[in-house]
């Protein structure tokens, strides 16, 4: 018989609702190395009430809850989020509770929505009434928040080597582009196409708030599942 070879290979729990992740999802995610240390928790709003009125289940205090145990097990873990801003009725007040949320929790990444009605959801029979501009004004200071600790956190990053799953040829020419396990978006300095799908070792050179850019150090030559 011949040697079958280990394949390497990364598994993420995705988009879940805050109320399925468990203390027992936690641990789990924490023991197995195959299990993807990115967390994508939404949170939707820092207002309890805004939350409410959305019928999320769920308050800050709870997700800080569920927060601290992710920092507390998987230190090493990104957590992602999503939010939307200008939801029916959300006033500056709540709106500046989301901001503090960002600010608490210091997100490795967020996708940021401006709210609009969906038909059949039950928001949509109630007034939207947050106008335009001003979901438009929340959208650009929720980013610009966001960016406070998305940059830091990846300048941190600079001079470590971290492994890096390439997805595709990148813009920048003479550039591949990838993700670490962490889902950070990474580019490094290659022509070779063939090592798409390829896991491959980067050494980190620079940083943007959402990006990485550094210098291959080492391919590995299995293929993930």
């Amino acid at each position: 018989m011949g040697l079958r070879m280990k394949k390497e290979f990364w598994v993420y729990f995705t988009s879940p609702h805050p109320r399925d992740m468990t203390d027992e999802v936690i641990d789990i995610i924490a023991r197995y190395p195959n299990l993807g240390k990115q967390i994508h928790l939404p949170i939707q709003s820092g207002d309890d009430k805004v939350l409410i009125k959305m019928n999320r289940k769920y308050s800050v205090a709870k997700y800080r809850s569920i927060i601290h145990k992710i920092r507390d097990t998987i230190p090493q873990a990104t957590i992602f989020t999503d939010i939307i801003v200008g939801f029916s009725g959300e006033t500056e007040e709540q709106f500046q509770n989301t901001l503090k949320a960002m600010q608490e929790f210091r997100f490795n990444m967020a996708y940021i929505a401006q709210y609009s009605s969906r038909p059949g959801a039950a928001s949509s029979r109630w007034n939207d009434n947050i106008p335009h501009n001003e979901k438009k004004e929340r959208f650009h200071k929720a980013t610009q928040e966001l960016q406070k600790y998305t940059l830091p956190g990846n300048q941190h990053l600079i001079g470590k080597t971290l492994r890096v799953i390439v997805t595709r040829k990148d813009r920048k020419e003479g550039f591949l582009s990838g993700l670490t396990e962490g889902k950070i978006v990474l580019r490094f300095q290659s022509d070779d196409k063939a090592l798409i799908g390829d896991f491959v070792d980067v050494k980190i050179q620079s940083a943007t708030p959402f990006a990485l850019e550094g210098e291959l150090a080492l391919v590995k030559v299995l293929n993930p599942v």
